[in-house]
């Protein structure tokens, strides 16, 4: 399979200095390539992030063309910013970016069952002319994920 998202089976990690947050090891396959993430479970447990997940790729197979599969979530009230994977469409082909969102950047009240709201549209250079990492799968990998996945 060439997409798939998920937590991995690893105890729970105690990274930041507060010792009661814990966090869940994950790791997003994206075509050849594979990341680990480490998912804060402060306000989050793992179901919500499945949920969020599932969400936000059935909004692809229903024809959206862009979606965020977030992996560290905070509220702004705890934090500057959260992780995702944001996902772009075009065609038969989602290309994925790994990007931070930071709250004071955005004027609305952030959301996190509206985060594709505030997902900027794809560039693929940045403003000083750099190509963004990205990385490719097809539509048939997520639907292929999304089958098993329970989408």
């Amino acid at each position: 399979m060439a997409f798939s998202i998920g937590f991995m089976d690893l105890p729970l990690e105690h990274p930041y200095e507060d010792e009661f947050t814990s966090a869940a090891r994950g790791l997003i396959l994206l075509g050849e390539s594979s990341e680990e993430f480490l998912a804060n479970l402060r306000e989050w447990n793992p179901e919500e992030y499945r949920y969020q997940w599932r969400c936000s790729i059935q909004n692809l197979l229903d024809g959206g063309h862009k979606a965020v599969l977030i992996t560290t979530f905070s509220s702004p009230v705890n934090a500057s910013h959260l992780e995702w994977w944001a996902l772009y469409r075009e065609g038969e082909c989602i290309f994925a970016q790994n990007q931070l969102l930071f709250f004071d950047g955005i004027e609305d009240r952030f959301d996190p069952h509206r985060a594709v709201e505030f997902l900027r549209e794809r560039q693929t250079v940045n403003e000083d002319g750099v190509p963004i990492s990205e990385w490719d799968f097809s539509m048939d990998d997520l639907r292929s994920f999304a089958t098993q996945f329970g989408s």
